[in-house]
């Protein structure tokens, strides 16, 4: 058994966090069953059907990655999947995808963007055992691009270099069928590619250095030292939130380190420990979110009345608008800014305007935003999305998503704010019900303690602290998966970290009768060191 490095483990539970908090569906549910784990959550059970259903209008690039992660698993294979790219195949025996706009892909051009969709298709169908005539017409387009040194070249935009990671995986699923002068070559060259790289500590194809890796090692050309500095610098290469890429964030490429890591560093009892524990924390929100949702919309309300005390007796729809409004800026401006300027924009709005149903308030408060206030916003990106709804009049099938990109829009304004105010319009207006699958989880920072301490999120705080949109997209994807038509019940747990986190008895709370344990406290790192010591 290979010696294990410390540093290996800690960076596979991390991207393992990253990928079933940001994950697609298909990365999350090849992981839970990859680790023998029948939890599928509400979020993935909605992702299949609807891709069932929608498997014709989705786009080749997706269906190649959804079908190599699934297949990991052998989960059920669709036969409409099936269909759908025998269809889609094209007359050369390659699959294509002319709208990848996905991280180092934008490097590469046409050729490098089939052979790569291609040979994930060619890995998922061999690795089902399924034998037909697409499959071959496939190998045998992935052979005539090859060159005869062995090598696949001239896949990159802007670069005449050879595709080090397309050769890795060509040989990788398709070695046999070179010859053996070919494969040979092909070794020796990302062999040398790899201690090249290993020797100047940087390489010109990073994204290629896992599966080079892979490949040399299952053909016996690297050996164990070798082999722990390649898997050192790729963990190097991970970002501080878990994962991979290099221009942006790349799930897909993470998702694909995971499993090389955990099978060359010798980590799969890792990666089933990391899984589980994930799991069991999941089921326990799902478990306890409509009790602490319960108490959340107590607390809210009660919040909102102290708040606005000379309002809580007006039952008029105006009155509502505000005693939300001030209640979402209060808690969602930062303390350097005065609120007042704000709150006075919203009060002459409501003065001008009195609208008298959520419709109207949806229609009049975008016409304020575009038509009077506008030019005293920077906000132009959020300002062209709300044109582009108002012309459209979205504020009749969706007034939510038009109220919350006005009031977004407004100046000083921010994304909390606007998220604050939509949940707060949920919580006093009961007609909205019909809408609360497009109620986002708003985030603070009691719910980032919270997740940060059950290990869920992998955002640091200091980034969570300066770049709301950054951590807002990690616990949306989250509560998304968890309750997808009503991912603001995820909000609710940041009532764990007010009542049981502080004071001078953290994880217990004390009651007239005795005390109450925090309903985590035994997934909580924080409980386990504070008992231990």
């Amino acid at each position: 058994m290979r010696k294990r490095d410390k540093g290996f483990d800690e960076a596979l539970r991390l991207a393992v966090r990253r990928i079933l908090t940001k994950g697609m569906p298909y990365h999350k549910l090849a992981l839970y069953r990859l680790c023998n784990f029948n939890y599928t959550s509400k979020g993935i059970h909605v992702f299949m059907k609807s891709l069932e259903k929608n498997i014709d209008n989705l786009k080749v690039f997706l269906l190649s990655r959804i079908l190599y992660a699934i297949s990991i698993v052998r989960y059920p294979f669709f036969n409409k999947l099936l269909s759908r790219l025998r269809r889609s195949q094209l007359d050369n025996g390659l699959w294509m995808d002319y709208d990848v706009n996905l991280d180092y892909f934008r490097v590469l051009n046409d050729k490098g963007i089939a052979l790569r969709i291609t040979l994930d298709i060619l890995a998922s169908v061999t690795r089902l055992g399924i034998s037909s005539d697409f499959l071959k017409k496939g190998i045998l387009a992935i052979v005539k691009t090859c060159s005869p040194e062995g090598i696949w070249r001239r896949t990159f935009t802007k670069s005449k270099a050879w595709d080090v990671e397309v050769t890795s995986k060509a040989l990788l699923i398709i070695g046999e069928e070179l010859d053996e002068f070919r494969q040979k070559y092909a070794l020796s060259l990302i062999g040398r590619w790899l201690r090249s790289s290993l020797m100047t500590g940087s390489c010109d194809q990073p994204w290629a250095l896992g599966w080079a890796t892979l490949l040399l090692y299952n053909r016996g050309y690297l050996k164990e030292e070798e082999l722990n500095k390649a898997l050192r610098m790729i963990v190097n290469m991970q970002s501080s939130s878990g994962y991979w890429g290099f221009f942006e964030e790349n799930i897909e490429l993470t998702f694909d380190h995971v499993l090389i890591l955990s099978e060359l560093a010798n980590l799969e009892d890792v990666l089933r420990d990391e899984v589980r524990r994930i799991v069991h924390i999941k089921m326990r929100i799902e478990e306890k979110a409509d009790d602490f949702f319960k108490d959340l919309k107590k607390d809210v309300i009660n919040d909102i009345n102290r708040m606005t005390t000379d309002l809580t007796n007006d039952e008029s729809l105006s009155a509502t608008l505000h005693r939300a409004f001030s209640w979402a800026v209060i808690h969602g401006i930062s303390k350097r800014q005065n609120p007042k300027p704000l709150m006075n924009l919203f009060h002459e709005y409501l003065v001008k305007y009195k609208p008298s149903d959520i419709f109207e308030h949806a229609h009049t408060i975008a016409n304020y935003v575009l038509y009077e206030i506008a030019r005293l916003s920077n906000r132009y990106e959020l300002l062209g999305w709300l044109l582009r709804k108002f012309k459209f009049k979205t504020w009749e099938s969706s007034p939510l998503s038009v109220i919350g990109d006005a009031v977004a829009s407004l100046p000083n304004s921010n994304q909390k704010i606007r998220d604050l105010y939509i949940f707060a319009l949920f919580i006093l207006i009961p007609s909205l019900d019909k809408y609360k699958h497009e109620i986002p989880c708003p985030v603070d920072i009691p719910l980032i303690r919270f997740l940060r301490k059950l290990k869920l999120i992998t955002t640091p705080i200091i980034v969570a602290m300066r770049d709301y949109g950054k951590i807002r997209e990690e616990v949306q994807a989250l509560a998304q998966e968890l309750f997808p038509d009503e991912p603001f019940k995820l909000y609710a747990f940041s009532e764990i970290d007010l009542k049981w986190c502080k004071g001078p008895t953290p994880c217990v709370r004390p009651l007239r009768k005795g005390y109450m344990l925090c309903p985590f406290h035994d997934l909580c790192s924080n409980f386990k060191s504070i008992s231990s010591s």
